[in-house]
């Protein structure tokens, strides 16, 4: 409820117009960059923010959410997957991983799914990904995000020529509860 109203009143804040502003112009600009991007997208409150800003830019995007065998145990992923998707009908793509309940112990698990990540989409379709990166969650975070193109602050360039865009990387909880009220 603290958040909602949070939100409400920091949507109209110029702060976040700017920040929204400029989370758009870097999706536009992977979008005239990459050819062929994606969305790396977990269903956090972050990469959600995200799906819901390409869908209004591109509802074509693909999106691809990377699934282990204990995902739909633990969190009501299936609930809000089905929330999200009847409200704006995505172009997703679930990746089911299923190292969990076939592995010896946890660490042997978490080696086998270790790569994942970068692993879920066929690198030779893609050439871009984009991702719920943002600077306020850690150092290792931050640091990383200081690296990009001269095409805009959001975009980073691997040495295959792929892309990595992170649009809210300048963003906090005030700014996702902002984008979250202007849903409503």
């Amino acid at each position: 409820k603290e958040w909602d109203l949070i939100g409400k009143i920091h949507s109209k804040s110029y702060e976040y117009r700017k920040k929204l502003d400029f989370a758009i112009l870097g999706l536009n600009m992977m979008f005239n960059t990459a050819k062929k991007p994606y969305l790396s997208l977990s269903f956090g409150k972050q990469s959600i923010c995200i799906a819901h800003m390409i869908y209004q830019i591109n509802p074509n995007i693909p999106m691809f959410f990377l699934a282990s065998d204990e995902t739909w145990s633990m969190y009501n992923y299936k609930e809000v997957i089905e929330d999200f998707y009847n409200k704006w009908p995505i172009d997703l793509h679930v990746i089911q991983t299923n190292h969990f309940f076939n592995s010896e112990s946890w660490k042997d698990s978490r080696d086998k799914g270790d790569c994942d990540l970068q692993n879920m989409v066929d690198k030779n379709k893609y050439d871009g990904v984009i991702m719920g990166l943002a600077k306020d969650e850690s150092k290792a975070r931050k640091i990383t995000l200081l690296k990009h193109t001269d095409i805009h602050p959001t975009i980073f360039e691997y040495k295959d020529k792929r892309y990595r865009c992170c649009p809210i990387m300048n963003w906090d909880i005030k700014d996702i509860s902002g984008l979250y009220r202007d849903w409503e």
